[in-house]
């Protein structure tokens, strides 16, 4: 398998046998193993919904070391355990992605996005999955979050918004990407917002007491400017409570977009989760070398402690000049120092 890699698309017939992505890794201490909730797509899923993602339903899988994963077979389509709404007017009613999980008195929290079937009018092109047009639906996403006693049977939570979801678009073509912490007894979600064609990302913010009423505040603030590397902003980020014995109290591990486009994951802190800086001047892993798997960037990360290690999972992206017959998968960096500094790809 290739440096890094630890989880590919699935076995035909499945929910996964054609595309997954973003991997959210947390320890289950009731079943004493790991559980990674992604979301994926079938080869019979629609080519026309979002088809530059992977997205369409959520699965999870287990492990016992965080490297070797196997598959759960869920109870909703082709053994996913989250589907998209069967009511057209929801948000989520065209695919849904998972982007984060926190646990909280006994309970799971996952915080997905979902798209629904408006259609955005943009010039023709042709996306990876074979779909060629010019009203793709999908786009106008939207979070959303659903909760679990065990961690495999979710129930989403309905916001008071028409569509369900937990804010609505305002003039952004999509808010999307959703990361929620808890943080005595309130809820704050962040999440990426931007307008269809600017590649360029904001992250906002909302705070709510019950998970269904949501107050947006307004995007985050950086105490230090953009650099080089995130001139584009952060497309997705995990914000947790900061593990480590250096920085501030809120850590934020986030993949950040170039004034190229090009892709890497940073890391930076904040005291209240709302003023942030950079905790270090370059990213913590690149795009894999040229002709590797994840040589198109590294998106979607996800950080967790494993004793005194640190392991880094995230999205990797192929080049569309690969010619290697490689395909884009979860990878995982480990630095077993603790500093974010010396991640190295697993050899799985």
């Amino acid at each position: 398998m290739d440096l890094g890699k630890v989880f590919d698309v699935g076995p035909s017939g499945r929910c996964d046998d054609f595309a997954i992505g973003a991997p959210v890794v947390r320890w289950n201490p009731k079943i004493n193993k790991w559980m990674m909730w992604y979301y994926c797509r079938d080869s019979e899923f629609p080519r026309d919904v979002a088809p530059s993602m992977g997205s369409g339903r959520i699965a999870v899988a287990t492990s016992e070391d965080g490297i070797k994963w196997f598959r759960h077979n869920g109870p909703e389509h082709a053994g996913s355990i989250l589907d998209i709404s069967q009511a057209e007017g929801d948000f989520d009613s065209a695919h849904i992605g998972v982007m984060d999980v926190t646990y909280n008195k006994g309970k799971w929290y996952l915080w997905y996005f979902g798209g629904d079937h408006q259609t955005l009018n943009i010039k023709p092109i042709k996306f990876p999955n074979g779909y060629e047009g010019t009203t793709p639906r999908g786009y106008c996403m939207r979070p959303g979050l659903a909760i679990s006693d065990d961690g495999f049977s979710f129930t989403k939570i309905r916001a008071n918004t028409p569509s369900g979801a937990a804010v609505e678009l305002g003039d952004y073509t999509f808010k999307t990407w959703p990361n929620g912490v808890i943080d005595d007894d309130e809820f704050r979600i962040y999440y990426t917002a931007t307008i269809w064609g600017s590649l360029e990302f904001v992250t906002e913010y909302a705070v709510s007491k019950d998970a269904k009423s949501w107050n947006v505040r307004g995007p985050i603030i950086w105490s230090t400017p953009p650099t080089k590397i995130d001139a584009k902003g952060v497309m997705s980020r995990h914000i947790s409570i900061n593990p480590l014995a250096e920085g501030k109290k809120w850590l934020m591990i986030y993949s950040a977009t170039s004034a190229s486009s090009d892709r890497s994951i940073c890391a930076a802190h904040s005291d209240d989760g709302i003023e942030w800086s950079h905790l270090y001047e370059e990213p913590i892993l690149h795009a894999g070398e040229s002709g590797a798997w994840d040589d198109g960037g590294v998106e979607t990360p996800q950080l967790v402690m494993n004793g005194s290690a640190v392991y880094l999972y995230y999205y990797g992206v192929t080049a569309a000049n690969n010619s290697n017959n490689v395909t884009s998968g979860v990878g995982l960096a480990i630095s077993k120092t603790g500093d974010l500094r010396q991640f190295k790809r697993v050899s799985a």
